[in-house]
């Protein structure tokens, strides 16, 4: 049974739903797409990367701490969702008595203290104006068919934008993403426990990408929805923000920032042999599903999978 919203009734008249939503994936470039969105001086992105509305219900692992309308629970329930939710708010209020702004202060007052709702999602665009608005939420990659089409229902013109990165790669990025915020220590474990980690369904919903692709597409039409890979982060990133302005119908001349900067990185850890052979084992199958079907970056992931693996 998919998740449901309530239905906007207008609310504010200032308030809209964002012209482009990013799905994901974790740890294949989407903070590095957000800044370079980010420097358009056509497009609004909210001061938090992450909403999170769509993927509020319990179901969906991850910070669901906007499931529940209580503001006494999200302040000072023991449950690990709301500690996620403080843990943000603190951040948000130390950025405030950092770097005081009154229409900042605003934003994080609606977003932290209001009651979550169809009306509210939008208001939180509403000092878009006539930019181009937009969120990155990677845990929406993994929505179920139900709450995409409510999603498609709620707002019919939005586009969305989907990064894939080799799973492998992406895995272990992710251990060290948590060794680094989460789990000190972690990628210091045994390969065993390295790769019991990687297995954690949460991390491998997303990099199912076969049903992640199957789930949107039975909702949005290939034309509503760009798809990049952090490959081209890495080889040719102004063609990449080119194909993004395209698809947004952006003129390119605005950004500021060079597209090859780097931001949100773990720290620098090779990645274990062991471990990339095992995950490379395991990811084989679905790859080579999707290189069949679709070549380009899938092909180029199998064929380092079978130099790991030395079956060619």
């Amino acid at each position: 049974m998919g998740f449901m919203f309530h239905q906007f009734k207008g609310g504010n008249l200032s308030s809209r739903f964002p012209d482009f939503i990013g799905i994901g994936a974790a740890r294949s470039g989407t903070t590095w797409v957000a800044r370079q969105l980010a420097q358009h001086s056509d497009i609004w992105l909210p001061r938090i990367k992450e909403l999170h509305y769509f993927s509020r219900s319990l179901k969906y692992d991850g910070p669901s701490y906007l499931n529940d309308s209580s503001l006494v629970k999200r302040v000072f329930s023991s449950e690990e969702h709301f500690q996620k939710y403080r843990y943000h708010l603190y951040r948000a209020i130390g950025s405030n008595l950092i770097r005081p702004s009154l229409d900042k202060l605003r934003w994080d007052c609606l977003y932290f203290f209001g009651q979550p709702s169809d009306d509210w999602y939008a208001s939180l665009f509403a000092t878009a104006d006539n930019r181009i608005a937009g969120e990155i939420t990677p845990q929406y990659s993994v929505l179920q068919v139900d709450d995409i089409k409510a999603i498609k229902k709620l707002n019919p013109d939005c586009k969305i934008l989907f990064m894939m990165r080799d799973p492998v790669e992406r895995a272990w990025s992710l251990l060290r993403y948590h060794d680094q915020r989460f789990t000190p220590g972690l990628t210091k474990s045994s390969i065993s426990q390295l790769i019991k980690a990687a297995h954690h369904p949460a991390k491998l919903a997303q990099s199912d990408y076969r049903t992640i692709l199957n789930n949107w597409f039975a909702v949005y039409s290939r034309e509503e929805i760009f798809i990049g890979y952090y490959d081209q982060i890495v080889e040719s990133p102004d063609k990449l923000v080119r194909n993004l302005f395209d698809f947004l119908n952006l003129d390119h001349d605005t950004v500021s920032e060079k597209p090859n900067s780097k931001v949100n990185q773990s720290f620098d850890k090779s990645m274990p042999e062991l471990f990339r052979i095992a995950m490379s084992d395991y990811y084989y199958e679905p790859i080579q599903s999707l290189s069949q079907e679709y070549g380009g970056h899938y092909t180029k992931w199998l064929k380092q999978y079978d130099r790991v693996l030395k079956r060619k």
